[in-house]
Formats: structure tokens, C-alpha cells, sequence
């Protein structure tokens, strides 16, 4: 008799032939009876509808509550866990202390993170500058330049040149962000508003062109021409000649303080190339050709002697023959 049956002939759900078979199979088999007496037991129990109240062991509640008792003063609460002390003043000040040597071990690294940052931002805003400069190149066959003898004889007038040839840059790309604070402009100034500006007020028209960096501008043929300056060109064997970076430090009469850029706190200079790479200089040492980026080889804030050397000033100055 399998499972099926047995539950069958438990419930008395089998008739006929089947439950004459079923009732000799389990008077013959002892161990099936047993298993059929459970099972109707079981059953019972399953399908007792409640009418039938079982009483409960004797004593049970006063047990219960006995061993509820005993339970809770046999284990342990919580806070018996706890080290029995109180926080003192020293202790704050020892976890202060820790946490304050643990940012003073940090500053460095995040001060060299932003230190980089800046680098970084302000080599791309070069080559954005240096994009319009070499728009204006490829076009005049020459880089914007400025005669000692114009209307409008400051470094700026390049940028001016550049806004005049449709070749105007935006403001924003002339702020070194390592130097928020100085040489910011709103925007680029056509070149007559300057030579207008400079009639009235030649203050306020350096104020028109200042801004973070220093521009190529231009040099004699030869280191002892007695022609004119002129222009650097775009030419192949240029390539290495800077005509773009952090300005130095100077004064409004035009001389050119010692030391790196006062863009990056003294410690170097970014500066674009005419073949369109940036470089880092920690000096103002270019080439054995060129020994100073912000002077001439005369150490004069003037034009470069030859086309080797040269010379890169801030836009607010005025530029003055050698």
C-alpha cells in the first residue's frame, strides 16, 4: 500500500473491491496497522475542529514565570559589558591631536594636487592664446608685433592686433587661475580704443591690456643690426623660440623684476612654444642662445638680438628701442 492509499483508507475515502483489499492487507501486515493507527491519529489532531478543550499540564503558569525569573537574573545585561570609566579632557585633546596631525599630513599632498591643477589649467590657457597667435601667423606670414615708435607702443597692442585681424581672444584665457588676483581683464580692447585711451589717460590704458602673461615681441635681424626690429615668423627653424608665458614680475616704469613668475609663487614658468608644445621652466634659462626669457641678451627689456633670443614682456608695458 503506497502513500496515496494509506491516506485514502485513513480518511475512508476508498470503496468497493479497493477498501476489501486495503482492510486484508493491513490485518495481515502488523507494521502497516501501526502505521494506519498514526496516521488516523494524526489526522484527528489535524482536523479537530475545537470543540474538544485540552487541559493544560498541571502548574504551568507557576513555572512559566519561574523560569522567566531565573533567566533574566542569570544573564548578563548589556552595559554590564561596558569599561566602567568617563572621557576626560585629556582624552579629547589626545583625539584631537591625532586628528590634527593626521590633516597636517595631508596639507602637503593636497597643496601639490592644487599646485599641479593650476599648472595644468594655466598651460591650457596658453595654448588657447597661442591658437589665435598662430591663426594670425599662418595668415600675416609673421606674429602680431608692435613698433617702439607707434600710437600705441605696449606689449598689449598684440592682443589688440589679434581682436583688430579677427582673431579675437577671450578674456577669461588670459588669467593664469594659480593668480586670480591679478591681471584680469573683462575683455580685449580694439586697438584705436586704446590710442584713444592713451590721450587721456595712459594709466588706465595699461589697465585696458594687463593680464597674466608675457608675449613674444619680435627682434633685431641680427645681435648687432642697425636696421629695425621686426617680427618673429613662423619659420621651421623657429620652432624652439617661446612667444608665450607667465609674465614676470615688474614695475610700471618698465623694469623687470629678478625671479621666476610671480604667477606660480616664484617657482617656475609655463611657456608655449612656436611649434604649439607647453614646457614647464623652473628658470628663466631657455637655451645656450637665449639665457634669459624676460630680457634680451643685453639684459634689456627690449627686442631680442637675433632671432634666437627672446624676449617675452607683460602687456602693460611700453616697449622702448635698445
Amino acid at each position: 500500500m503506497n502513500a496515496p492509499d494509506m491516506l485514502d483508507y485513513a480518511l475512508g475515502q476508498l470503496e468497493g473491491e479497493a477498501a476489501e483489499e486495503a482492510s486484508r492487507e493491513v490485518e495481515s501486515d502488523p507494521a502497516l496497522a501501526d502505521r494506519i493507527e498514526r496516521l488516523s491519529g494524526a489526522l484527528e489532531v489535524l482536523l479537530d475542529d475545537g470543540e474538544d478543550a485540552y487541559a493544560p499540564p498541571p502548574d504551568l503558569a507557576r513555572r512559566t514565570l519561574a523560569f522567566v525569573d531565573r533567566a533574566a537574573k542569570e544573564r548578563p545585561a548589556v552595559l554590564e559589558f561596558a569599561p566602567a570609566r568617563r572621557f576626560r579632557l585629556g582624552d579629547f585633546a589626545m583625539a584631537a591631536t591625532i586628528f590634527l596631525a593626521s590633516i597636517l599630513a595631508l596639507a602637503p599632498a593636497i597643496l601639490r594636487g592644487k599646485e599641479r591643477w593650476g599648472r595644468a589649467a594655466c598651460s591650457n590657457n596658453l595654448q588657447k592664446v597661442g591658437v589665435r597667435l598662430h591663426q594670425y601667423a599662418a595668415i600675416n606670414q609673421a606674429y602680431p608685433f608692435v613698433d617702439s615708435g607707434e600710437e600705441v607702443p605696449h606689449v598689449g597692442a598684440i592682443l589688440c592686433r589679434l581682436n583688430d585681424a579677427g582673431f579675437p581672444v577671450d578674456p577669461r584665457d588670459l588669467q593664469c587661475p594659480c593668480n586670480e588676483s591679478d591681471g584680469k581683464i573683462d575683455r580685449v580692447p580694439r586697438l584705436a580704443e586704446v590710442r584713444d585711451a592713451i590721450k587721456t589717460s595712459p594709466d588706465g590704458a595699461c589697465k585696458l591690456l594687463h593680464n597674466s602673461f608675457a608675449f613674444n615681441i619680435g627682434h633685431y635681424p641680427t645681435p648687432h643690426a642697425t636696421t629695425k626690429p621686426g617680427p618673429l615668423k613662423p619659420d621651421s627653424g623657429l620652432q624652439s623660440i617661446p612667444i608665450l608665458a607667465d609674465r614676470p614680475g615688474f614695475d610700471p616704469s618698465g623694469v623687470i623684476h629678478h625671479g621666476n613668475s610671480p604667477n606660480h609663487g616664484g617657482q617656475g614658468q609655463n611657456v608655449l612654444f612656436a611649434d604649439g608644445h607647453a614646457a614647464w621652466l623652473p628658470s628663466r634659462w631657455v637655451s645656450p642662445a637665449d639665457n634669459d626669457l624676460y630680457l634680451n641678451n643685453a639684459n634689456r627689456p627690449s627686442y631680442g638680438l637675433g632671432p634666437q633670443d627672446a624676449v617675452l614682456m607683460p602687456a602693460s608695458l611700453r616697449i622702448n628701442p635698445r
